[in-house]
């Protein structure tokens, strides 16, 4: 059964469920402040811990109306993950804004909101969260400029841009479709000159799943 949301979640995981119950809890007082109306879509990516196992009943949700979890067979990756939570998504679902992020907690749910306001006014754009700021000294500030500086050169893309996006609803099934985001999702958004833009953001904190 289709199931329509004002916003969806996509999320891979990979045997990280304390992060992914933190997460979720965390969005739903994030779209609590706005009235919003969200699903969770979480891709189990072949996780040794069975989800079923997981017991989502357990938050006291207001905002999230439906938690869905799509369990593969076996381990593909984290971007084949989230491509094959996109393409069921573009098959089955509709919303009005599309969020894909992370479910370790260094996407920050703070900037949920920003993201979606964003996709909205822009209407046909993919919002993309660019990290601006690390927490580490300086000497490995001052190497990791460098090597942004050459992967940027190398590949044409910045590597402060990960998988935190809000991809606007209309343009979801023309992203699912991308060979690309298979291997990187950014990326391959950016090389189908799908428009997009970014807004600066800070790396969260991993609270569970260390290691």
């Amino acid at each position: 059964m289709s199931k329509d949301n004002d916003v969806i979640i996509l999320t891979p995981t990979f045997d990280d469920w304390d992060s992914v119950f933190i997460l979720i809890g965390q969005l739903d007082d994030e779209f609590k402040k706005e009235g919003i109306k969200a699903g969770v879509i979480v891709v189990d990516d072949g996780s040794p811990t069975d989800a079923g196992t997981r017991d989502f009943s357990s938050l006291k949700l207001t905002a999230i109306q439906s938690i869905d979890v799509i369990t593969l067979t076996r381990n593909m990756g984290h971007q084949r993950a989230l491509a094959v939570g996109m393409g069921y998504i573009a098959a089955n679902r509709k919303c009005e804004t599309l969020v894909v992020m992370d479910s370790d907690l260094e996407d920050d749910p703070k900037y949920v909101l920003q993201l979606i306001s964003e996709a909205r006014e822009k209407g046909n754009e993919v919002v993309f969260a660019e990290r601006t700021r690390r927490s580490e000294g300086t000497i490995f500030k001052i190497f990791y400029s460098i090597y942004k500086y050459l992967y940027k050169a190398l590949t044409g893309i910045p590597i402060s841009i990960g998988n935190f996006s809000a991809v606007p609803g209309r343009l979801v099934k023309r992203v699912a479709n991308i060979s690309e985001i298979w291997s990187h999702y950014p990326s391959g958004v950016m090389r189908a000159r799908v428009p997009f833009s970014t807004i600066p953001t800070n790396r969260g904190q991993r609270l569970e799943g260390q290691g």
